[in-house]
C-alpha cells in the first residue's frame, strides 16, 4: 500500500499501529511529548532562611571558638583540671554540629510551591 502524502499536505490517514495509539493515550493522559526538547527548563529553587537565627549562631560561634583557644592555651600550659579536658571536648563536639547546622541553614531549605495551595 502507498500512500500518497505530499510535503505541503498533512497526513490524514490514520494511524495503523497500536504502539502509536498507546503512544497517543499516553501523551494524553500525561499531557507532554516524549522529546526531551519539551522538558520545561528547570528554574533556580527559591529558598527560605532565616538569618536572625543564623546570625546569633555567627556571633555564638565566634566566642565560643574564642573560648576553645583559650581552654587549648590552658591545657597546653600543662597539667590541666579534668573538668576541663572534658569541656573542650564537649564543645568542639558542639562547635561542630553548629557548623554543620549553620552550613545546612546557608543552603536554606527549599520552598514547595504545593505547599501555598
Amino acid at each position: 500500500m502507498v500512500r500518497e502524502v505530499g510535503f505541503s499536505r498533512k497526513d490524514t490517514e490514520p494511524k495503523k499501529s497500536i504502539a502509536d495509539s498507546y503512544l497517543d493515550e499516553f501523551r494524553k493522559k500525561h499531557n507532554h511529548e516524549l522529546s526531551p526538547n519539551t522538558q520545561p527548563t528547570p528554574k533556580a529553587a527559591k529558598v527560605k532562611r532565616n538569618w536572625v537565627v543564623i546570625i546569633f549562631l555567627l556571633i555564638w560561634l565566634t566566642f565560643w571558638s574564642i573560648g576553645i583557644l583559650t581552654v587549648i592555651g590552658i591545657v597546653a600550659g600543662g597539667n590541666p583540671e579534668p573538668f576541663l579536658l572534658i569541656w573542650l571536648t564537649a564543645a568542639i563536639f558542639g562547635w561542630v554540629v553548629v557548623v554543620a547546622i549553620l552550613k545546612r541553614m546557608l543552603r536554606g531549605k527549599p520552598i514547595d510551591p504545593r505547599e501555598n495551595r
